[in-house]
């Protein structure tokens, strides 16, 4: 299952300016799948808070893996260019060693 969210904001606890993210989710669901409007919800609340980018995807990432129990999980938060400085952060996980998740053709849009 596969799911982009290009809304997600959060606030750069150094500067106080706003930070924009796009962020790519990409999961092997087992008996739980994510609900699109919860997701949504649960990513704004980031809306007001100051997180920098590697917290953030830590974050999001370790409370999406506790919620839905996947067999393997991965995700790619795109940082928004201010200052010409471009970042992406990818985090991937798996439950089974050797997964097949890298190889995946499928996935190579994230």
């Amino acid at each position: 299952m596969r799911a982009c969210f290009s809304e997600l904001t959060a606030v750069c606890p150094r500067a106080g300016l706003p930070d924009f993210y796009t962020m790519k989710l990409a999961y092997g669901p087992k008996k739980r799948v994510m609900e699109l409007k919860a997701s949504k919800l649960y990513l704004f609340s980031f809306r007001n808070v100051g997180i920098y980018h590697e917290e953030l995807i830590n974050e999001v990432f370790e409370d999406f893996k506790r919620a839905t129990k996947p067999r393997w999980l991965f995700i790619r938060l795109k940082v928004n260019s201010r200052g010409e400085i471009n970042t992406i952060v990818k985090r991937y996980w798996s439950g089974a060693e050797g997964c097949l998740v890298e190889r995946n053709q499928s996935l190579r849009v994230l």
